[in-house]
């Protein structure tokens, strides 16, 4: 791409991440360091300058192809992923703005179908199995004999098949955002958090925080980190409202969340959540007080405690805490006399 590029053939815009920046995020236990990131980010600006488009933008947003590579040509042996930067939001605007709403979601529908299948190795053949079934009901042969409602079904179908097999709702696309330095100074750090302690299931902030710090400090083991607790001396004011969001995620997810933040001048930004792993009998303890706060019912928490699926659960009267007998026998929390 980059040889057709410089001979002036009619390339799309793009850049490549380089076979050392891969092994690169190998090495680092499959994470993306700062640099790399910086550059991919810079990449992208330079990309939207030239098209005049925007990554993940409503009005005009710009769509990427992700397409793999090595040393050697290895032809019908790369994978690629379509439409990168599209989602609910997105694909409508598409519809819209083109005036041909069966392009835009067939679009849409490629990209679920590609991502399935490159990223999280969910079959094709099950995405096949729903196209062939739609066309079936639809009297017609070929995919382009679809329409754009029928397409915008078989989007949703997809999504279904998505969760079913990986367990989690379809991802929106890939999030862009601008950078919030953590390590600009002593009115900077970052931090991880839980919700609630991911050991033994206790209600109350669990987690650590490093000023004048960025990303992977934290969990790098290079400088002993503080616990979040802490954080309420050096930046009371982003503590506060850390813990405002903190109880808006747990009321909103009903469930214990994982978290990362920075702090970049005494101002928290939120850079990711998450339902949180926990262990055994955090997860029991855990199960039990949603119950209690009104955030599950008791046949919605049970299944959440997935060490212990396909035992049946009886709530113990002594103590308030699930049993849950099997075949094998019975476990309860420590807690419980009965």
């Amino acid at each position: 791409l980059a040889e057709m590029t410089n001979l002036g053939l009619p390339v799309p815009q793009g850049f490549t991440v380089t076979t050392e920046a891969c092994t690169q995020y190998y090495e680092d236990g499959r994470q993306i360091n700062d640099e790399i990131m910086a550059q991919i980010m810079e990449a992208i600006d330079k990309m939207e300058g030239i098209t005049g488009k925007k990554f993940g933008d409503k009005e005009n947003p710009l769509l990427v192809s992700v397409r793999s590579g090595a040393r050697a040509s290895m032809p019908g042996m790369m994978d690629t992923i379509l439409n990168l930067g599209l989602n609910e939001e997105v694909v409508e605007t598409l519809a819209k703005a083109s005036g041909n709403p069966r392009w835009a979601w067939d679009c849409y529908r490629r990209f679920i179908q590609m991502f399935s299948d490159v990223v999280m190795e969910v079959g094709k053949k099950y995405f096949e199995e729903l196209i062939d079934k739609m066309k079936e009901e639809k009297g017609v042969k070929q995919d382009v004999d679809l329409d754009a409602d029928d397409l915008k079904k078989l989007a949703e179908q997809f999504k279904a098949e998505y969760k079913e097999k990986i367990g989690e709702d379809f991802p929106t696309a890939v999030n862009v955002q601008m950078m919030a330095f953590g390590n600009m100074g002593d009115d900077c750090g970052t931090g991880v958090a839980f919700t609630r302690d991911p050991a033994t299931g206790e209600n109350g902030l669990f987690g650590e925080f490093l000023t004048n710090a960025q990303g992977e400090d934290v969990v790098a083991g290079v400088r002993t980190p503080m616990p979040i607790a802490q954080m309420e001396q050096e930046f009371p004011e982003a503590y506060t409202e850390f813990v405002k969001v903190c109880e808006l995620l747990e009321n909103h997810y009903h469930d214990m969340q994982d978290m990362e933040f920075t702090v970049e001048n005494k101002k928290l930004y939120m850079l990711q959540c998450r339902n949180g792993k926990r262990t055994a009998q955090a997860a029991l303890k855990i199960a039990c007080d949603l119950v209690d706060e009104g955030h599950k019912t008791e046949a919605e928490a049970v299944p959440a405690c997935k060490c212990w699926s396909g035992f049946k659960n009886q709530r113990s009267k002594s103590c308030g805490y699930f049993c849950f007998a099997g075949l094998s026998g019975t476990f309860s929390c420590s807690e419980c006399c009965s």
